[in-house]
């Protein structure tokens, strides 16, 4: 189960952290559409302009905590390397099957320890199997 809780916190970082990601780059958005200005603009519009952005620095402010919270929590999330095609590992990355597998002649079962040999495909990765097959 400690498998488990680390994916779990993990997704759930990069999941927070791609809202915060989005919020601010639609906030950003935002405010360069519809703080645009030229010198033609007329003082009170400026004033009021001024007085909106005043908002939006309490909006950016609330965000810059959640980006620090998300920067302590990254220092405490589990890297998922082995998953990724392009990490490689000087030792064989031991894996143990979570079900039955069977394909042609070969067998995997539940609970068995494999080796990653590659994972460069989504759904289908290469692995020497218990009996190094």
């Amino acid at each position: 189960l400690p498998i488990y809780k680390e994916n779990a916190a993990y997704f759930q970082f990069f999941e927070e952290a791609q809202g915060t990601e989005n919020y601010l780059k639609n906030l950003q958005e935002s405010i360069r559409k519809k703080y645009a200005c030229d010198k033609n603009m007329a003082l009170p519009r400026l004033l009021d302009l001024i007085k909106d952005l005043e908002k939006e620095r309490e909006k950016i402010l609330e965000y810059k905590r959640q980006v620090q919270n998300l920067v302590n929590k990254s220092k405490k999330i589990v890297q998922l390397k082995p998953r990724n095609p392009e990490y490689k590992s000087n030792k064989p990355i031991v894996l143990k099957a979570l079900c039955d597998y069977k394909q042609e002649q070969k067998t995997i079962r539940k609970g068995d320890e494999c080796i990653l040999k590659n994972n460069s495909e989504r759904s289908k990765w290469h692995v020497t199997g218990p009996d190094r097959k």
